[in-house]
């Protein structure tokens, strides 16, 4: 998706696509070589540009192997996919293992994308590695929001992104006029993460939202759940009731 916003289809282009198979010690990384030979470009200007393609794909060809693995030729914004190039890749991809379908191939992508998320918040936090029961991951609720984002319209914007570096966040409205909300905390590890923050908090009313993705590739799809905890071991009854009428304020805020 990032790659499809940066290409421009009424030129010709060229452009490199690394893809990962595998993991740990069996992971592969292939370099796709993208030759954009869009129709829409103007006959003569696209023949022009094309006499450059040999000259480009030498110029970047990686050092570390014989060349390039396949070239994708893109002719038009709907072959600007992840699943059309894969599509492309498929038949030299299974020349190494039959077992590298297109299927196999997205998720493998999405599992790049996840590593690639979990190790940017990682870089953010910037804390020391904590002992988890799977991995070492730190834990991003026990950081101070604060030192990652100017206030809760940023956190908002880090999880409505489709792979944006947070995917859950808490927050209560603030009390003063004009202040909009005050941002309590959030993370990148989805719904496990913020249960365990919840069951911690259980004095604490706030709002929260929960980003969680469903399928791969162009099946995929992100649903944003809008949550409130409505602090039922909170002492203070009347903050409770002043934070929970906020509740139809609080969906509009996150729209």
């Amino acid at each position: 998706d990032e790659l499809a916003d940066a290409v421009d289809l009424s030129i010709v282009q060229w452009g490199l696509v690394e893809i990962h198979v595998g993991g740990d010690t069996l992971r592969r990384k292939k370099v796709i070589f993208l030759h954009i030979n869009p129709e829409d470009c103007p006959i003569m200007v696209r023949s022009r540009s094309n006499e450059y393609t040999a000259h480009v794909k030498n110029m970047l060809a990686p050092e570390d192997t014989a060349g390039f693995f396949p070239t994708v030729e893109i002719l038009s914004k709907e072959q600007m996919s992840l699943e059309y190039i894969l599509e492309r890749v498929e038949p030299y991809m299974k020349e190494i293992s039959a077992e590298y379908s297109v299927s196999y191939l997205c998720k493998q992508h999405e599992l790049r994308v996840a590593e690639i998320k979990r190790q940017r918040i990682e870089d953010l936090h910037d804390g020391t590695a904590k002992d988890g029961t799977d991995h070492l991951r730190r834990v991003g609720w026990k950081m101070n929001p604060a030192e990652l984002f100017k206030g809760g319209r940023d956190a908002l914007r880090a999880v409505s992104e489709q792979f944006g570096p947070w995917n859950w966040m808490f927050w209560r409205p603030s009390m003063e006029e004009g202040k909009g909300v005050q941002l309590i905390t959030g993370g990148c590890d989805s719904l496990q993460e913020m249960r365990v923050y919840l069951s911690k908090h259980l004095e604490e009313p706030m709002f929260g939202l929960l980003r969680m993705g469903f399928g791969i590739g162009r099946l995929r799809r992100t649903k944003h759940i809008f949550v409130h905890a409505i602090g039922r071991e909170a002492a203070n009854i009347v903050k409770r009731g002043q934070i929970t009428a906020q509740r139809d304020r609080m969906k509009e805020w996150v729209k």
